[in-house]
């Protein structure tokens, strides 16, 4: 009640305080919708790099350019969660850059049809995966996004969560059908 007044008042919060430090960050970090998705060239921790495209939005699936010969794809979509992997980014901490060594990362490149560019590089520290994001553009539309992008996460390291890591350092291997014998 203010001071020298006898009326009282009863406020009620519908704010619930969230005791986990990560569940106040703002985790919107890359908002990058499917459907602007072209393509994605991922270089994993082992094995050759590879790149997925698709020709167009209305294209449900990514293909992998360059097969191996004789190989093919374990099932149609199966490059659909890495290609897109930029669409789900997630993550569970983040850290200074500079506490994590990346000269040795993995890393994905994603394409959008606009020209934006999105490169994740991935490395371990531990048992953990983390992550950095540097964005480009090639129109005065996307270097201004990407701008915004780069605003927000320049010198962070994203503590990626399990799925993140699977998808942005998936192997060709894991999305081709197995050798026969194998």
């Amino acid at each position: 009640r203010s001071t020298g007044e006898n009326q009282s008042y009863l406020a009620r919060s519908y704010i619930t305080p969230k005791p986990n430090i990560a569940d106040w960050l703002d985790r919107a970090v890359v908002p990058i919708a499917r459907d602007r998705v072209k393509g994605a060239t991922v270089t994993p921790p082992a094995g050759p790099g590879y790149t997925m495209v698709r020709d167009n939005k209305d294209q449900p699936d990514f293909r992998v350019l360059d097969l191996p010969k004789g190989r093919e794809l374990s099932f149609a979509g199966s490059p659909d969660g890495v290609a897109g992997a930029i669409t789900g980014f997630n993550f569970d901490d983040v850290a200074k850059a500079d506490q994590v060594d990346f000269s040795k990362a993995s890393q994905s490149v994603t394409n959008t049809f606009d020209g934006l560019t999105i490169t994740v590089k991935i490395a371990a520290k531990g048992m953990d995966h983390w992550a950095t994001v540097a964005a480009t553009g090639t129109s005065p539309m996307t270097q201004e996004e990407a701008a915004r992008i780069n605003a927000r996460v320049n010198g962070w390291a994203f503590k990626l969560m399990d799925m993140g890591v699977t998808q942005f350092t998936a192997t060709l291997e894991t999305l081709l059908k197995p050798l026969p014998g194998k």
